[in-house]
């Protein structure tokens, strides 16, 4: 139950910063020319043109900006329909950033956590695929991880999760064996390493790879967690019900019917779902209306949309009660199990203080 709990909150802390990255406003940069070439990627008509647009960009951006003033020039962008773009950029960046320095820490600490720290994960992928020495990928991985070690807790949790992306970028999007890779690791940071697999699995950004394996658009709702080992399955069709509502253009409905085809871990799948509905400009009553969809489907789906919408709610409003009370007030069924919820969120957030 616990292990359970944890991975839940590593999730939905996963998506808040997600989340918290499209509130994020200031003023424009001065670092013109870098804006100004991110802005024309963003244009392309192909998403493949510009992802490598955007890698391009990454690859001399620090010989011509510092890494504040691209934090400056990104900033007033997030929030917009090309948002999404930012953490992929913020990987390629990582990249380049990577091949500046000799070691992890010190990319690390000449790195940046804006857009969900795409960065920090960048760099990981790029050490851990061009370390030069004849040991298997697997003895890779427990050099990399004693690095992480060296680390402060903050960048131990991006630089194990960044490992999670970066199994996943040098083994083909094999989410087998990144998933065995992972299980290589202090068992303290599986999670950690899991969510970096699954948000690679099921939040593509990297459209710009020549990395083909994984069917991102496969709709089989067991696909691709029914390969995988029973432990590590409740982890996946977490994600898996985020890559529903990606598949479905944010179409809460059909993104909760296809969770209902699910063996065994719907409820997972539901939760997922509901974890994803916060998106720029949310409001109680949008969220009121997707949980409302979910009830058409079934009980079960409604409970756990709920339970995946109210942590957002009070996370985002920074324990303000109010709005996920009125939340809770605008439901068709189950507002007693609501109110619960944000009761429960109130009694773990005093005590957390």
């Amino acid at each position: 139950m616990i292990l359970a709990r944890k991975r839940v909150f590593l999730f939905i802390m996963g998506l808040f910063t997600l989340f918290i990255a499209f509130k994020v406003f200031i003023m424009p940069s001065q670092s013109y020319d870098f804006k100004d070439t991110y802005t024309q990627c963003l244009k392309l008509q192909q998403r493949n043109d510009t992802g490598e647009c955007l890698r391009n960009l990454a690859n001399n951006a620090l010989d011509k900006s510092s890494i504040s003033e691209i934090e400056v020039s990104l900033k007033p962008t997030i929030g917009t329909a090309n948002s999404e773009w930012c953490h992929e950029f913020m990987h390629y960046l990582g990249w380049s950033t990577a091949l500046r320095h000799t070691n992890l820490a010190e990319a690390f600490t000449n790195a940046s956590s804006i857009c969900a720290s795409g960065m920090y994960h960048g760099v990981v992928e790029q050490y851990l695929s061009t370390m030069q020495t004849e040991k298997t990928l697997e003895e890779k991985a427990l050099l990399v991880s004693n690095d992480c070690k060296n680390s402060s807790e903050i960048i131990q949790t991006n630089c194990y999760h960044g490992m999670g992306h970066a199994f996943m970028f040098v083994t083909d999007n094999d989410l087998k064996q990144s998933t065995h890779l992972c299980e290589k690791l202090p068992s303290n940071q599986l999670s950690n390493c899991f969510t970096g697999v699954f948000m690679e699995v099921t939040q593509p950004k990297q459209v710009a790879s020549v990395h083909k394996t994984y069917s991102f658009e496969n709709i089989d709702p067991n696909y691709p967690c029914e390969d995988l080992l029973d432990e590590n399955k409740s982890d996946c069709y977490l994600y898996k019900g985020n890559l529903n509502f990606y598949l479905a253009n944010q179409n809460s409905k059909s993104a909760f019917e296809n969770c209902s085809l699910v063996e065994n871990y719907e409820k997972e799948c539901y939760l997922g779902v509901g974890h994803s509905l916060l998106r720029p400009n949310w409001s109680v009553e949008t969220l009121a209306k997707d949980c409302n969809y979910a009830s058409t489907v079934n009980k079960i789906a409604h409970e756990q949309c709920i339970k995946g919408v109210v942590p957002f709610i009070m996370e985002t409003t920074q324990g303000n009660p109010a709005p996920a009370f009125e939340f809770c007030t605008l439901l068709k069924f189950n507002n007693q199990i609501c109110s619960d919820e944000v009761q429960s969120y109130l009694e773990m957030r005093k005590l957390s203080q």
